[in-house]
């Protein structure tokens, strides 16, 4: 898995600078594969905090507006990024610099946490055999 990442900025007509990062990931043709049989798309990667008040607040409201409803208003919003979105590619819009940064690093980390499903997804009916460093009580 690759991920790459494209930074960008804009300067608004009132002087602010408008940040965006987009994302994509290329897989190769077993994480493909995995990610197909284990139907993993629709998995969340990044969510910023504007969306996921957007939700919050939306499944605290309960009734009509269900979890399913917060989540299409927040990924309306452009603020929900999927496993799918990240393999066709997406720009995220940010705010400052900052919002910019923790979006990348938590893009990063989902990603991590995907290649390691996809690599236990190709490793079933296997056997994996992990070295543990003995206990060092002076650590």
């Amino acid at each position: 898995m690759k991920l790459k990442l494209r930074r960008s900025q804009q300067s608004g007509m009132t002087g602010t600078v408008k940040f965006s990062l987009y994302a994509i990931v290329d897989l190769d043709a077993d994480e493909e594969g995995a990610l197909k049989k284990y139907k993993f798309g629709k998995s969340t990667v990044y969510e910023s905090p504007k969306g996921a008040a957007a939700s919050d607040l939306l499944r605290a409201t309960g009734g009509s507006l269900s979890g399913i409803t917060a989540t299409i208003a927040a990924k309306a919003m452009n603020q929900i990024l999927s496993v799918n979105d990240l393999v066709k590619g997406k720009e995220i819009t940010c705010k400052d610099i900052n919002e910019m940064i923790a979006t990348e690093e938590q893009i990063r980390e989902g990603c991590h946490t995907l290649s390691r499903i996809l690599y236990v997804c190709e490793h079933f009916e296997g056997e994996e055999i992990i070295d543990i460093d003995p206990f060092d009580p002076d650590a």
